[in-house]
């Protein structure tokens, strides 16, 4: 079986093989090989599962660091370039820049925190020596949820409206862009150790996500030291919206997300066939 793959407005013909690498990465812990001129924390979320058992969809949902003009087409996306981008960033990230998928994409910009005092636990450019660190981050990234939630709820709504394949990335595509995926995956029933191993994803690419990011002048607010993931972090913001909001739709319904939204989401992430995202061929391209 063949997968299209839409590239700057040409059409190129992936074996289906090569376009679930990611997938098949997400459910067994191995690394991905990524391009040295492309994404380094890049994947598809498909194949995780549901309290059902029930696989979430490939070719719905990705997640990245952010890109860069020229980037190549990343491994495993099914479907690229995708139909919306979700940037998290900061506008002093953008530095009113365009963004590089502009033209093949919708980017909808949606920043989590707004400034280094927004940030909370992680205001400066070095963590403290001595941190503990699973309680750093748990502090910063439940303090999102409490202080900017309607931040954080404009950028999960974002996704659930959006029409088709859709990336969600900030800076590195750990912190802002893992509270907002593991949102989106609780709120669809995945379990929460489905999306606690999809966090640890990103433990192989930081190193040199945090490098091609100082190379590119890109770190934004991204601690200079920040080269290492959390889980417990992760863990334990889902486990406060349990014990607090009896759950994610709990928590995303007091913010004014509809039940429909949500069925519609779920409806679109859960399932055991992917959705057919195949971009529109012109009318002398032939059907491979």
């Amino acid at each position: 079986m063949l997968t299209i793959v839409a590239v700057k407005g040409d059409l190129h013909v992936l074996d289906q093989g090569r376009a679930a690498r990611a997938v098949a990465a997400v459910r067994y812990g191995e690394s991905v090989q990524r391009s040295e001129t492309g994404l380094t924390n890049f994947r598809d979320v498909g194949g995780l599962l549901t309290a059902a058992g029930s696989p979430t969809r490939s070719g719905v949902l990705y997640r990245s660091d952010v890109p860069l003009a020229g980037d190549d087409v990343p491994e495993g996306a099914a479907v690229w370039p995708p139909r919306t981008v979700v940037d998290l960033r900061s506008p002093g990230e953008w530095r009113g820049s365009a963004h590089p998928l502009a033209d093949a994409a919708e980017v909808r910009r949606r920043p989590v925190v707004t400034d280094e005092v927004d940030r909370g636990a992680a205001a400066g450019r070095e963590l403290p020596g001595n941190a503990d660190l699973g309680a750093y981050f748990t502090t910063m990234y439940i303090r999102w949820l409490e202080r900017r939630g309607d931040a954080v709820t404009a950028a999960v709504a974002a996704v659930l409206d959006s029409p088709g394949p859709t990336l969600v990335h900030c800076a590195a595509g750990r912190d802002r862009t893992g509270v907002v995926v593991a949102l989106l995956l609780r709120a669809a029933g995945v379990e929460a150790g489905e999306i606690v191993a999809d966090y640890r994803r990103t433990e192989g690419n930081i190193k040199a996500c945090m490098a091609r990011l100082a190379r590119a002048g890109a770190l934004g607010s991204v601690p200079l030291d920040a080269d290492f993931v959390t889980p417990a972090a992760i863990e334990a913001v889902l486990g406060h919206v349990d014990r607090t909001y009896g759950g994610v739709r709990g928590w995303l319904t007091m913010r004014g997300v509809s039940e429909a939204q949500l069925e519609q989401w779920v409806d679109r992430i859960v399932g055991s066939e992917p959705h057919d995202h195949r971009p529109v061929l012109r009318e002398a391209d032939p059907m491979p």
